[in-house]
């Protein structure tokens, strides 16, 4: 008795490592799955484990059409925050002046800017003077600014007790101008083997002229204004035809009472629209035209993966949106149903008839809303349909493992009728 009793614990023992063996090399297997593929997803399959190529697939798929729906959305008419929603600030001539945005703007407007004067820096410069010519007397002046005012006295000998020449000298006195920090900018030029030293005011217009006094500045011709300060003189002319005269100290000025502002670079005339950019407008639709192409590519490349994908391909080939309609715009379909943007095209429409050309683009019938149609159906699509094919197999994979199971089980001598509690073991195992 015993005996039978001690050979039921052995076998029961024995039957009990056998399962934790297999049990272990399941979860092996498992897990070396689970490293080559670096991805695990249970959508509705029979299996929690996907193979690489699955993995990869849908990791790809759901990029590229969440990349799609975004650059669509940012061109449709009914996302408030997107690209025909975005006010910025754009001039017609940039070489005449630039303009940019300081607030959120809220209505499209236009000025009309006539430039008659810029703003300009006072400047002071030297008589030309001989780099090694020896200097002949000693730097004693004064600079009076609005800021406040600098003695400057620089000698003519240097610390060796030997005289500086005239390009040491000019960049000793340069130094001391700079050091006393009195709103005058002091650098010296050096051409065909002559030096002068210059005097910039650091700020441009009438406010901020300056004086140089002294017997070395007028001797040298320091004392002389080479260029005068003057102030920025413009226009602004207002959608309603109001016209408006302006002066300014500094070429950096403000617009539409300070929503915008400009930086006038040259005299001429320009208009600056506060509205919707076309070159906004075109970097958007090239944008989408790339994410398009970029969605029907991955769908393209997996066409047999699932029914849900060759559905999705029909789609997409099909275009988000007529073909004539397209190249009103500026966009083809090509022989394998990607797009090709003509941009300098697209700027034209943009141009000629700008409202007609944004609906085609951003209405309720539009490119982008095609667009943004086909990324969602794609997300409305099951994974069972995306990759029904590489499930079929994986479960035909998966059955032939199980059978593979039950026959090493059946070797290890624990697969017995009579040995209930190991088949039981065995049976919740598989289930």
């Amino acid at each position: 008795m015993m005996n039978g009793i001690s050979n039921y614990y052995n076998n029961y023992s024995n039957s009990v490592n056998a399962m934790n063996q297999l049990k272990l090399q399941q979860a092996l297997n498992k897990l070396e799955s689970k490293n080559s593929s670096s991805n695990s997803v249970s959508s509705g399959s029979s299996t929690s484990s996907l193979n690489s190529g699955s993995a990869t697939f849908l990791r790809n798929y759901n990029s590229a059409m969440s990349d799609l729906m975004s650059s669509a959305n940012s061109l449709r008419d009914v996302n408030s925050a997107g690209v025909n929603n975005t006010l910025t600030v754009n001039s017609s001539d940039k070489d005449v002046l630039t303009a940019t945005k300081n607030y959120t703007l809220r209505k499209e407007e236009s000025f009309d800017v006539s430039v008659q004067q810029l703003a300009t820096a006072q400047q002071n410069v030297s008589d030309a003077l001989a780099n090694n010519g020896l200097a002949t007397q000693d730097a004693k002046f004064s600079i009076e600014t609005a800021k406040g005012s600098a003695n400057i006295n620089v000698s003519a000998v240097g610390t060796n007790g030997a005289r500086k020449t005239n390009r040491q000298m000019l960049n000793d006195v340069a130094k001391e101008i700079n050091r006393q920090n009195i709103g005058v900018r002091a650098s010296v030029e050096v051409k065909d083997g002559k030096s002068t030293l210059k005097l910039t005011a650091k700020e441009t217009g009438t406010d901020n002229t300056f004086t140089v006094s002294g017997q070395f500045a007028e001797d040298n011709g320091l004392n002389n204004v080479s260029n005068a300060a003057q102030n920025a003189q413009y226009s602004v002319t207002d959608d309603s035809g109001n016209k408006r005269e302006f002066t300014s100290s500094s070429n950096n000025v403000s617009l539409d009472y300070g929503k915008a502002s400009m930086t006038l670079k040259s005299v001429g005339d320009a208009t600056v629209k506060i509205g919707v950019s076309n070159d906004t407008i075109a970097d958007a639709v090239k944008d989408l035209v790339d994410k398009y192409n970029k969605a029907l590519s991955v769908v393209s490349a997996n066409e047999g993966r699932g029914s849900g994908v060759k559905n999705q391909l029909n789609q997409m080939l099909r275009g988000p949106m007529p073909e004539k309609s397209m190249e009103l715009i500026g966009i083809t379909k090509n022989s394998d149903g990607s797009l090709s943007l003509d941009k300098d095209k697209l700027m034209e429409k943009l141009e000629e008839d700008p409202d007609f050309t944004k609906d085609l683009i951003s209405g309720t019938h539009g490119f982008a809303q095609g667009a943004y149609r086909a990324a969602e159906t794609a997300f409305s699509r099951s994974a069972n349909s995306l990759i029904g094919s590489d499930l079929k197999q994986m479960q035909e994979d998966s059955s032939a493992d199980t059978m593979n199971l039950m026959h090493r089980f059946s070797r290890s001598g624990a697969y017995n009728l009579t040995n209930f509690y190991s088949v039981g073991l065995l049976m919740n195992m598989l289930v």
